[in-house]
């Protein structure tokens, strides 16, 4: 996965890093893949990536299935998991994009009821 294709950058006056939004609905479902092909060892994990997926293993297949789902379509017995999946997927792509970008970078995830936590 390349994270510079899900992200545009953005002209802060902030110099310090750069920053870029990016589309959830674009981003969540090309990361939980990337997430899922990693831990089935589909694709070879960026070695940027590595301690995010850490945690990937302990969802349940189910989890990163729900992680697609609009929040409130969610049954209560899976929001857990649907969290854990969305944040490890975004984690990684941060991770990957800041490996992309070789610097400080600041994203700001547009807001979506159906990809929201």
């Amino acid at each position: 996965m390349r994270a510079l294709d899900y992200a545009t950058e953005e002209r802060r006056s902030n110099a310090d890093r750069r920053w870029f939004f990016v589309d959830p609905a674009k981003m969540y479902p090309a990361a939980l893949r990337y997430v899922q092909d990693a831990i089935r060892n589909k694709v070879k994990a960026h070695p940027a990536t590595l301690s995010d997926l850490s945690v990937a293993p302990l969802i349940p297949e189910k989890g990163f299935a729900m992680a697609g789902a609009a929040r409130d379509k969610v049954p209560e017995e899976w929001t857990l998991h649907r969290r854990m999946a969305l944040e490890c997927a975004r984690l990684c792509f941060t991770s990957l994009l800041r490996a992309e970008v070789g610097g400080p970078i600041g994203v700001h995830i547009g807001k979506s009821d159906h990809w929201r936590l």
